[in-house]
């Protein structure tokens, strides 16, 4: 190998209705390979405004944007969806989710921005196996959802 294209012989297959089809895009989920092969991938994805932050674990893409930046939130997504099609893979909108995080006992001190069409609005969510509120308490991932009140 010449060290131009990585693993140029490589291909991976799926089997559909006893038929072997190739398969040209995408990271291979559920192989030893498709975290390195993702780490490789999105290394050079970044944010547009460097006070917004991309977090990447395995085939995850977490994007950060602080409230000031609210308004760059369409032009991010849109610069990640260019760089996922110029990598020939495609974003699963789905599995998307919006988390608004505020501090529990202090009134919100920004408007809410609009809700991103095709993208669902949570209260909480699963970052690595760790059940998260949007006031960044924990309680949900270590079984305390109910309170008793007397």
């Amino acid at each position: 190998m010449d060290g131009s294209q990585p693993l140029p012989d490589m291909q991976h297959q799926t089997k559909i209705n006893g038929n072997m089809l190739p398969i040209n895009a995408s990271i291979i989920q559920g192989s030893a390979m498709g975290p390195v092969e993702y780490v490789f991938t999105a290394s050079d994805l970044s944010t547009l405004l460097p006070t917004n932050l991309l977090c990447k674990y395995a085939d995850v893409t977490y994007l950060l944007v602080p409230a000031i930046n609210t308004p760059s939130i369409s032009r991010e997504l849109q610069h990640i969806s260019d760089w996922a099609s110029t990598n020939n893979l495609k974003l699963n909108n789905a599995n998307s989710q919006e988390m608004i995080v505020h501090h529990p006992r202090k009134k919100r001190q920004f408007t809410y921005p609009n809700e991103i069409l095709g993208i669902k609005r949570v209260d909480k969510r699963k970052v690595l196996g760790i059940t998260v509120s949007d006031t960044l308490t924990f309680h949900n991932h270590v079984g305390l959802d109910a309170v008793v009140e007397s």
